[in-house]
């Protein structure tokens, strides 16, 4: 993942937003839907919580110069579209991209993997059975204050295929204790791992349990073990569910944001908040999106981990 260097450990407050915001071609039931009607009240959204990092599903190219210009020079955009074409060398379809604050970070790396057998081969075929290419985009930052080094990945899982979403899981899982050993490697501490996406899954199925399952390196002893920030937020705001196809009656919860500081479970970060923002559009009775975006703020506390998180694990139940 790149060269780092040592960072200090002071301790670091962070906000991690993530944001379907359904893709500018689908062919809406109402005129009300399209892009062009919902993107001010999405971007309002987005600066009324000032994320530090926000990952992002179902960007397309004209989304994401827009988001590019609203959101300003402050932010940096990371990732690529899904879709790659051999014969013409050309990217197409939704990216799942990052936007991080440059004030805050500073870039040491990035990249995006697919989600198949060939992860660093760039494709138009399904994997898995998938009725989409679906990908994974990540990047390694350094907090500028404190020297932190934070890796985040974001993505946007099948909504078909179970299976797709198993080999994900096993697939992402293995990046990050790879990303985790490297850093170790590099003689990094305690680096923040942070992870969000439309995972179209609910918390109790077992592609979304399995990336809560812990990943151990026996011959390093490093540990992945996410954080679901739902179950250690201090502070829960908003409703239970964040898919609504704008319907605010429909309560499906199928994204996320998880987190892991260091190369264990001994350390903590603080999940101080935890929302699902229900803000509406101006003048409609939806929110701006087909999706309630979720925003946690967390600070680095190096707490021991709670009863709460084994219990998703042993009992495979959330």
């Amino acid at each position: 993942m790149g060269n780092t260097v040592q960072n200090m450990t002071a301790p670091v407050e962070l906000k991690i937003m993530t944001y379907n915001i359904r893709n500018s071609g689908m062919k809406e039931k109402k005129k009300e839907y399209e892009w062009g009607y919902r993107r001010e009240g999405l971007i309002e959204v987005i600066k009324k919580h000032n994320p530090d990092i926000l990952g992002m599903q179902e960007v397309l190219d004209d989304q994401m110069k827009f988001l590019i210009q609203r959101l300003g020079a402050d932010y940096t955009p990371v990732g690529v579209p899904r879709e790659y074409d051999p014969r013409t060398k050309k990217y197409s379809s939704e990216y799942s991209c990052i936007f991080f604050n440059n004030k805050r970070f500073e870039m040491l790396n990035n990249g995006t993997f697919w989600l198949s057998d060939t992860p660093d081969t760039p494709s138009n075929v399904p994997a898995w059975g998938a009725a989409c290419v679906r990908i994974c985009t990540w990047v390694l930052m350094k907090e500028r204050t404190s020297g932190k080094i934070v890796a985040h990945f974001n993505t946007h899982w099948d909504h078909v295929s179970s299976q797709a979403r198993l080999n994900s899981s096993t697939l992402m899982r293995t990046r990050m204790l790879d990303a985790l050993k490297k850093l170790k490697q590099e003689g990094v501490a305690d680096p923040l791992l942070s992870v969000s996406g439309d995972f179209n899954t609910e918390p109790n199925n077992p592609e979304l349990l399995s990336m809560l399952k812990p990943l151990v390196d026996e011959e390093t002893g490093i540990k992945l073990q996410l954080d679901y920030t739902k179950l250690s937020a201090k502070v829960r705001k908003g409703p239970n569910g964040t898919y609504t196809d704008f319907d605010l009656s429909e309560n499906s919860l199928i994204d996320y944001i998880f987190v892991q500081d260091g190369y264990s479970t001994e350390k903590s970060w603080n999940v101080d908040s935890y929302e699902v923002d229900d803000q509406l559009l101006p003048g409609t009775n939806f929110v701006p999106s087909d999706h309630r975006p979720i925003v946690v703020s967390i600070t680095n506390g190096h707490l021991t981990c709670t009863e709460q998180e084994d219990y998703v694990v042993v009992n495979n139940k959330i």
